[in-house]
């Protein structure tokens, strides 16, 4: 969904939506997206005044618990820093 913006353009973007749930005062945020969580989570959890989650620190634990080998593999996609 974020196309090839540039990161401090993706930055001010989620700023500016989480700012609109927080003014909807929101009980918390989750971010969904992995490349959003990846790049901007510690950011904003500075920015935030409502508590702040991503998914992907507890869907890598589930599929690790659930894991025979417990390794597992993480799909991504691919971020161009312009």
């Amino acid at each position: 969904p974020w196309g090839d913006l540039e990161k401090g353009r993706l930055n001010n973007r989620l700023k500016t939506i989480s700012n609109y749930f927080q003014e909807k005062k929101v009980d918390a945020i989750i971010i969904a997206c992995n490349t959003s969580a990846l790049l901007f989570y510690e950011e904003l959890k500075k920015y935030c005044k409502v508590p702040l989650f991503h998914i992907i620190d507890h869907l890598c634990q589930s599929a690790i618990e659930h894991s025979l080998k417990k390794q597992i593999t993480i799909l991504v996609t691919r971020f161009f820093d312009h």
